[in-house]
Protein backbone atom coordinates (compact mmCIF):
# COMPACT_ATOMS: atom_id res chain seq x y z
CA UNK A 1 0.00 0.00 0.00
CA UNK A 2 3.00 2.58 1.22
CA UNK A 3 4.66 1.55 -2.23
CA UNK A 4 1.73 2.15 -4.66
CA UNK A 5 0.98 5.78 -2.60
CA UNK A 6 4.53 6.92 -3.38
CA UNK A 7 4.17 5.66 -6.91
CA UNK A 8 1.02 7.19 -8.02
CA UNK A 9 1.22 10.68 -5.47
CA UNK A 10 4.90 10.85 -6.75
CA UNK A 11 3.26 13.50 -9.86
CA UNK A 12 1.54 15.21 -7.26
CA UNK A 13 4.16 16.31 -5.41
CA UNK A 14 3.25 20.24 -5.53
CA UNK A 15 -0.18 19.49 -5.20
CA UNK A 16 0.13 17.89 -2.14
CA UNK A 17 2.56 20.65 -0.29
CA UNK A 18 -0.41 23.05 -1.33
CA UNK A 19 -3.15 21.04 0.29
CA UNK A 20 -0.62 20.37 3.95
CA UNK A 21 0.10 24.34 3.44
CA UNK A 22 -3.76 25.06 3.39
CA UNK A 23 -4.37 22.36 6.02
CA UNK A 24 -2.14 23.89 8.18
CA UNK A 25 -3.48 27.42 7.96
CA UNK A 26 -7.27 26.19 8.11
CA UNK A 27 -6.14 24.63 11.51
CA UNK A 28 -4.37 27.76 12.99
CA UNK A 29 -7.53 29.94 11.95
CA UNK A 30 -9.70 27.32 13.58
CA UNK A 31 -7.76 27.48 16.88
CA UNK A 32 -7.50 31.34 16.67
CA UNK A 33 -11.54 31.78 16.62
CA UNK A 34 -12.11 30.76 20.26
CA UNK A 35 -9.68 32.96 21.42
CA UNK A 36 -10.80 35.87 19.50
CA UNK A 37 -14.52 35.27 20.50
CA UNK A 38 -12.91 34.76 24.64
CA UNK A 39 -11.18 38.56 24.12
CA UNK A 40 -14.37 40.41 22.87
CA UNK A 41 -16.10 38.50 26.24
CA UNK A 42 -13.42 39.50 28.45
CA UNK A 43 -12.17 42.78 27.40
CA UNK A 44 -15.56 44.17 25.57
CA UNK A 45 -18.82 42.76 27.15
CA UNK A 46 -17.25 42.35 30.22
CA UNK A 47 -15.89 46.37 30.47
CA UNK A 48 -17.70 47.61 27.90
CA UNK A 49 -15.81 48.41 25.27
CA UNK A 50 -17.74 48.94 22.66
CA UNK A 51 -14.53 49.99 20.32
CA UNK A 52 -13.11 46.77 21.21
CA UNK A 53 -15.80 44.52 20.58
CA UNK A 54 -15.81 45.84 16.92
CA UNK A 55 -12.01 45.71 16.37
CA UNK A 56 -12.06 42.21 17.31
CA UNK A 57 -14.98 40.95 15.65
CA UNK A 58 -13.79 42.69 12.32
CA UNK A 59 -10.26 40.57 12.70
CA UNK A 60 -12.98 37.85 13.82
CA UNK A 61 -14.44 37.76 10.78
CA UNK A 62 -11.28 37.86 8.44
CA UNK A 63 -10.25 35.09 10.29
CA UNK A 64 -13.56 33.43 9.21
CA UNK A 65 -13.06 34.11 5.89
CA UNK A 66 -9.27 33.21 5.52
CA UNK A 67 -10.94 29.78 7.26
CA UNK A 68 -13.75 29.62 5.21
CA UNK A 69 -11.28 29.98 1.95
CA UNK A 70 -8.62 27.72 2.69
CA UNK A 71 -11.16 25.02 3.78
CA UNK A 72 -12.61 25.56 0.58
CA UNK A 73 -9.36 25.50 -1.65
CA UNK A 74 -8.25 22.50 0.37
CA UNK A 75 -10.91 20.14 -0.62
CA UNK A 76 -10.53 21.15 -4.01
CA UNK A 77 -7.14 20.35 -4.04
CA UNK A 78 -7.25 17.25 -2.37
CA UNK A 79 -10.40 15.87 -4.60
CA UNK A 80 -7.76 17.07 -7.84
CA UNK A 81 -5.31 14.93 -6.15
CA UNK A 82 -7.19 12.32 -5.33
CA UNK A 83 -8.98 11.89 -9.21
CA UNK A 84 -5.73 12.17 -10.24
CA UNK A 85 -4.25 9.09 -8.86
CA UNK A 86 -7.44 7.03 -9.18
CA UNK A 87 -7.21 8.07 -13.01
CA UNK A 88 -3.10 6.72 -13.29
CA UNK A 89 -4.06 3.94 -11.07
CA UNK A 90 -7.18 2.63 -13.18
CA UNK A 91 -5.01 3.20 -16.44
CA UNK A 92 -2.05 1.02 -14.33
CA UNK A 93 -4.76 -1.85 -14.09
CA UNK A 94 -5.57 -1.51 -17.17
CA UNK A 95 -2.63 -2.00 -18.95
CA UNK A 96 -1.51 -4.57 -17.00
CA UNK A 97 -5.20 -6.78 -17.51
CA UNK A 98 -4.45 -5.97 -21.14
CA UNK A 99 -1.23 -8.27 -20.73
CA UNK A 100 -3.03 -11.12 -19.65
CA UNK A 101 -3.76 -14.05 -21.11
CA UNK A 102 -7.10 -15.61 -22.03
CA UNK A 103 -6.21 -18.29 -19.38
CA UNK A 104 -4.94 -15.34 -16.99
CA UNK A 105 -8.81 -13.89 -17.46
CA UNK A 106 -10.25 -16.59 -16.94
CA UNK A 107 -8.13 -17.38 -13.71
CA UNK A 108 -9.00 -14.22 -12.26
CA UNK A 109 -12.23 -13.84 -13.67
CA UNK A 110 -13.78 -10.90 -15.84
CA UNK A 111 -16.09 -9.51 -12.72
CA UNK A 112 -12.95 -9.86 -10.54
CA UNK A 113 -10.70 -7.99 -12.68
CA UNK A 114 -13.26 -5.24 -13.00
CA UNK A 115 -14.04 -4.70 -9.31
CA UNK A 116 -9.93 -4.11 -8.89
CA UNK A 117 -10.55 -1.93 -11.98
CA UNK A 118 -13.62 0.48 -10.22
CA UNK A 119 -14.81 0.10 -7.06
CA UNK A 120 -10.97 -0.92 -5.64
CA UNK A 121 -9.39 2.10 -6.96
CA UNK A 122 -12.57 3.79 -5.32
CA UNK A 123 -12.19 3.09 -2.49
CA UNK A 124 -8.34 4.13 -2.32
CA UNK A 125 -9.67 7.49 -3.58
CA UNK A 126 -11.85 7.99 -0.81
CA UNK A 127 -8.80 6.72 1.73
CA UNK A 128 -6.63 9.47 -0.12
CA UNK A 129 -9.72 11.90 0.29
CA UNK A 130 -10.02 11.42 4.03
CA UNK A 131 -6.25 11.37 4.98
CA UNK A 132 -6.21 14.66 3.16
CA UNK A 133 -9.12 16.05 4.88
CA UNK A 134 -8.27 14.50 8.85
CA UNK A 135 -4.61 12.35 9.15
CA UNK A 136 -3.00 15.85 8.09
CA UNK A 137 -4.87 18.42 10.01
CA UNK A 138 -5.64 16.04 13.27
CA UNK A 139 -1.46 16.21 14.37
CA UNK A 140 -1.65 20.30 13.55
CA UNK A 141 -4.98 20.57 15.47
CA UNK A 142 -3.54 18.64 18.67
CA UNK A 143 -0.62 20.13 19.02
CA UNK A 144 -1.70 23.32 18.18
CA UNK A 145 -4.84 22.81 21.12
CA UNK A 146 -1.94 21.94 23.39
CA UNK A 147 0.10 24.77 22.86
CA UNK A 148 -2.75 27.23 23.60
CA UNK A 149 -4.25 25.12 26.14
CA UNK A 150 -0.56 26.07 28.28
CA UNK A 151 -1.07 29.14 27.28
CA UNK A 152 -4.36 29.77 28.89
CA UNK A 153 -3.58 27.66 32.35
CA UNK A 154 -0.55 25.89 32.57
CA UNK A 155 -1.35 24.08 35.81
CA UNK A 156 -5.08 23.06 34.52
CA UNK A 157 -2.96 21.90 31.62
CA UNK A 158 -1.32 19.40 33.21
CA UNK A 159 -4.63 17.19 32.81
CA UNK A 160 -3.85 16.39 29.21
CA UNK A 161 -1.17 14.66 30.86
CA UNK A 162 -3.62 12.18 32.25
CA UNK A 163 -5.75 12.15 29.05
CA UNK A 164 -4.58 11.87 26.32
CA UNK A 165 -3.06 8.55 27.70
CA UNK A 166 -5.70 7.00 28.69
CA UNK A 167 -7.24 8.10 25.23
CA UNK A 168 -4.60 6.26 23.66
CA UNK A 169 -4.84 3.62 25.82
CA UNK A 170 -8.48 2.96 25.05
CA UNK A 171 -8.60 3.26 21.90
CA UNK A 172 -5.67 1.42 21.45
CA UNK A 173 -7.73 -1.45 23.04
CA UNK A 174 -10.90 -1.22 20.70
CA UNK A 175 -8.43 -1.61 17.82
CA UNK A 176 -6.57 -4.52 19.05
CA UNK A 177 -10.38 -6.35 20.29
CA UNK A 178 -11.43 -5.06 16.60
CA UNK A 179 -8.87 -6.25 14.42
CA UNK A 180 -8.77 -9.19 16.22
CA UNK A 181 -12.24 -10.40 16.29
CA UNK A 182 -11.88 -9.69 12.17
CA UNK A 183 -9.38 -11.42 11.85
CA UNK A 184 -10.02 -14.85 14.15
CA UNK A 185 -13.32 -14.77 11.57
CA UNK A 186 -13.17 -17.79 9.80
CA UNK A 187 -15.12 -16.09 6.76
CA UNK A 188 -12.38 -12.97 6.63
CA UNK A 189 -9.68 -15.87 6.72
CA UNK A 190 -11.38 -18.23 3.98
CA UNK A 191 -11.53 -14.43 2.11
CA UNK A 192 -8.11 -13.47 2.36
CA UNK A 193 -6.72 -17.26 1.46
CA UNK A 194 -8.68 -16.86 -1.72
CA UNK A 195 -7.90 -13.63 -2.81
CA UNK A 196 -3.82 -14.55 -2.18
CA UNK A 197 -4.15 -18.02 -4.21
CA UNK A 198 -6.51 -15.90 -7.33
CA UNK A 199 -3.73 -13.12 -7.32
CA UNK A 200 -0.19 -14.91 -6.41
Amino acid sequence: MVDLLKRYLGPFRRQLALVIGLLFVQSIANLYLPELNADIINNGVVKGDLDYIWRAGAVMILVTLIFGGASVAGAYWGARVAMGFGRDLRSAVFRQVQTFSQVEVNHFGTPSLITRNTNDVQQVQQFIVMALAMMISAPILAIGGAIMALRQDVPLSGMLLVIIPLMGIVIGSILRRASATRTNSPAASASASRSQERWC
